[in-house]
């Protein structure tokens, strides 16, 4: 899964200028692994710049990856500042059990992540080491799941809000407390970029 950097048919590439060569090499490497394309069904290009585009990204399996996966689907997301977009191979047959907890080390990030370890430790004093770490896991994925968890909405919310005060600014210019609102705006984006950095990271 991934950039195979070439095509397998002409109308993949959006200017048809095309290497036949190339088209039958990996068709030849395709039919010698025996793998399949499972294609994508929100787009076909994958790849653009300026007016370039072309399919370049793709997901091949094996016949018997597919027999484990029979509803695998592939989508394409958003490609934000890259020139390709990112594939999302989805299943939802298979049951892979609960999830692990994992601590995530963004959650440092936010002072209240030392706060709720310190109550949720400290309110349960007759408990056992494991029931205490216990308590400060079920604390931890509570917060997260309503509060910290939730990035991309607060990124989402932040840009939102400094682009309405951009927006202000063009028509007449902005008092000083709209001034300094937006200056606090860009720092709490800063920080949560830098949280879903973390995060990404550390997932990756």
């Amino acid at each position: 899964m991934g950039d195979f950097n070439e095509i397998l048919d002409p109308s993949e590439r959006g200017s048809l200028q095309f290497s036949s060569n190339g088209i039958l090499d990996f068709k030849v490497f395709m039919q010698e692994l025996q793998v399949l394309e499972i294609a994508a069904s929100n787009g076909k290009f994958t790849w653009h710049r300026g007016p370039s585009k072309s399919k370049l990204d793709r997901l091949l399996i094996s016949p018997e990856w597919l027999t484990q996966f029979p509803a695998l689907k592939v989508s394409l997301l958003k490609r934000m500042v890259s020139d390709h977009c990112p594939l999302l191979a989805v299943s939802k047959d298979k049951n892979w059990g609960p999830k692990p907890f994992r601590f995530l080390n963004c959650w440092f990030s936010n002072p209240q992540c030392a706060k709720i370890i310190q109550d949720s430790w400290n309110g349960s004093k007759e408990a056992s080491v494991m029931e205490k770490m216990q308590n400060v896991k079920k604390r931890l994925i509570a917060w997260n799941k309503v509060e910290f968890g939730k990035i991309h909405e607060k990124i989402e919310e932040l840009e939102d809000n400094i682009q309405e005060l951009d927006r202000k600014a063009d028509e007449k210019s902005l008092e000083e407390i709209e001034i300094s609102s937006r200056k606090q705006l860009q720092m709490e984006l800063w920080q949560w970029l830098k949280t879903r950095e973390s995060y990404w990271a550390q997932n990756s």
